[in-house]
């Protein structure tokens, strides 16, 4: 059996690729990769004799670029790399933050200290009129049902007025864990 010359192979390649020859480098590399995703041996998982077929059709596009490679680069003369186009101020409004370690531009540093800002005076007020309000409501509630002798009032109204103080304090609360009571308790007998 004779081997193959390298104008052959390279026929040979370009026909595995579907391609044509003289066609550019770059609608080379897109077939190639056209190529690849249709055979990839992964696409076959649950299928054992199809993935053995991807397998050895993905070796054989290998081989075929790699053969074509060289002569895809002698054909294309190096193009200087264009300007990046200038972004539009809409464009502008979502990009992607600047490297680590390089000098920020002014919006970025007013956007930075614009996150840490801290809560406005009006924030600040409405927060203290809630936690007065439920103080109000808490101690509100305490006093009449104390006074008519309800427990869930009394309850309620010292549940409201302890939140609103811890909240005033700054200090979280754990979460309530109602539980059944037993059946030895006063109110269940």
């Amino acid at each position: 059996m004779r081997t193959p010359t390298r104008s052959e192979r390279i026929e040979r390649a370009y026909a595995t690729l579907e391609l044509r020859p003289g066609i550019s480098a770059k609608a080379a590399l897109q077939q190639y990769r056209r190529l690849v995703k249709r055979w990839h041996p992964d696409l076959y998982a649950n299928d054992p004799q199809g993935q053995a077929d991807a397998s050895q059709r993905m070796r054989q596009i290998n081989e075929a670029f790699a053969a074509i490679r060289p002569s895809l680069r002698s054909q294309s003369a190096p193009v200087p790399p264009a300007p990046p186009p200038k972004p539009s101020p809409a464009a502008t409004a979502f990009r992607e933050p600047p490297p680590f370690g390089s000098r920020l531009r002014p919006e970025d540093v007013d956007s930075i200290v614009e996150s840490m800002r801290g809560p406005s005076m009006f924030e600040r007020l409405f927060t203290y009129l809630a936690r007065i309000g439920l103080l109000l409501s808490g101690s509100f509630l305490v006093g009449a049902s104390s006074h008519y002798g309800t427990v869930f009032g009394t309850l309620l109204g010292g549940t409201l007025m302890i939140t609103a103080a811890a909240s005033a304090l700054g200090v979280a609360l754990p979460p309530v864990r109602w539980r059944r009571p037993s059946s030895g308790t006063w109110y269940n007998r």
